[in-house]
């Protein structure tokens, strides 16, 4: 929440369900940092980090169109777990961070103060300050919420997520290559899968694609399936086990319980300073979306219907839907490239995206039917691949105080020609295409 503040301030204030030694913990080194700091769709990368009085964190914040902010912070106060002190060189303003401790919750104020009011409005206009500290503490919360929850004992760390779909689509997810290929890692990862072979003594051969361009390799053994109960395997690379139990919680709701195994306590501590379990946090919401969404798209029979909340106003996500210029920043999954976008926004006009995956090109297609902006959309679809199969979509934009209902309804011919859709991954590329228009968004405001 926002906080009465002078003139010269900026703050801001969240109460979260974690202890304080813990939260205070986030921002003690810059692995955690890096998962967390800075609003949505940005990724903070350290270049030195010296977390005492007098020392210095020197890094740098890519916005999800690869636009960089170098920072530059000179700790002055640090008196754990209570306050943190800090100068922020360019611009110039100083941050103090308290930690309150509320019956087990913590609740973090941020004060920004700058020399002067016209500083900090042009900061705040600018920069966009005050949404992106409201979203950097959002971001902190369920980071530290989700360490509260996992809390490693021994040698194992235990994580838990509830999905309201039944117990055989969440395990189908983890066992079948054309759903898990879509969710699999953190958010603005995407896989490659070299081999998939789901049976004790089997292996499951991937390679997880980084945002930054890097490449994961992993290679591991199943020792137990147990449809749709329980699934087990080795990551040898790593040196642990993971066990999945799927448990039926009735009303088609399923708890997913993993536990991870490591062969020491070091280990695992190693895993967890490279940041485990904030990845896994981020691909268990991925793998919610995908399939609490699944569900969703089971009925009608000859359509797909999907919602999403944005948070951005009506006129940008509708822009945003139909600008070439922003479709080329988000339009596609994670692993695709828009070579070009051409867009006729009329009724009779028609718009045409290239597309570049996995080194082959592809082509998409339509005619709008139906332009009423900022609220309405109506056009058809074709992929050249099928150039036979016209499907028509249906979009609304509906106003939610400063935030965007999305509703898109999909027709086909035949259920089908719907299935078909769905089992080429429909659902996981809708996703990662909106994962990459929510952080465009958020970059624009």
């Amino acid at each position: 929440m926002t906080t009465a503040t002078a003139a010269n301030e900026i703050a801001a204030s969240r109460t979260f369900d974690a202890p304080r030694r813990l939260v205070f913990s986030m921002w003690t080194t810059p692995t955690h940092l890096s998962w967390w700091y800075g609003p949505h769709g940005f990724k903070t990368e350290t270049t030195s980090f010296d977390f005492r009085p007098g020392g210095e964190w020197i890094f740098t914040m890519r916005g999800p169109a690869g636009k960089e902010y170098p920072n530059h912070v000179v700790y002055r106060e640090i008196d754990a777990p209570n306050r943190i002190v800090y100068t922020h060189v360019d611009p110039k303003f100083e941050s103090t961070v308290t930690f309150e401790d509320e019956g087990g919750k913590t609740r973090v104020s941020v004060v920004m103060r700058f020399d002067d009011a016209a500083t900090r409005e042009f900061v705040a206009r600018e920069h966009g300050a005050l949404a992106g500290l409201q979203q950097t503490l959002e971001r902190l919360g369920r980071l530290a919420e989700s360490f509260s929850a996992w809390a490693p004992a021994g040698d194992e760390v235990v994580m838990s997520r509830e999905f309201d779909a039944p117990r055989e689509l969440v395990y189908a997810m983890w066992t079948q290559p054309e759903h898990i290929a879509w969710w699999y890692g953190p958010r603005g990862y995407s896989m490659t899968i070299e081999s998939m072979d789901v049976r004790p003594g089997g292996s499951w051969k991937f390679v997880l694609h980084g945002p930054d361009g890097g490449n994961l390799d992993f290679d591991i053994t199943y020792q137990v399936v147990e449809p749709p109960s329980r699934l087990a395997y080795s990551v040898p690379s790593e040196h642990f086990d993971v066990e999945h139990t799927f448990e039926d919680l009735g009303g088609k709701r399923t708890r997913l319980v993993s536990r991870a195994r490591f062969e020491t306590p070091a280990q695992r501590d190693a895993m967890l300073a490279r940041g485990a379990i904030e990845g896994y946090d981020e691909t268990l919401t991925r793998l919610k979306t995908i399939v609490e969404t699944h569900v969703a798209w089971t009925v009608p029979e000859e359509e797909i219907v999907t919602t999403r909340l944005f948070d951005a106003p009506r006129e940008l996500v509708f822009r945003a839907n139909t600008d070439p210029k922003m479709m080329m920043k988000w339009w596609g999954p994670h692993h695709t490239k828009n070579h070009s976008v051409d867009i006729d926004l009329r009724v009779g006009g028609g718009w045409h995206v290239v597309q570049e995956a996995f080194g082959r090109v592809h082509d998409f297609s339509g005619e709008y039917l139906d332009v009423r902006a900022p609220d309405h959309l109506r056009f058809t679809f074709v992929w050249g691949g099928a150039p036979d199969q016209v499907m028509s979509v249906e979009a609304t934009y509906e106003d939610k105080g400063g935030k965007t209902l999305v509703t898109s309804r999909t027709r086909f011919s035949t259920r089908k020609q719907r299935d078909d859709m769905l089992s080429k991954g429909a659902i996981g590329g809708m996703m990662q295409s909106n994962e990459r228009l929510d952080a465009l968004l958020d970059e624009l405001q």
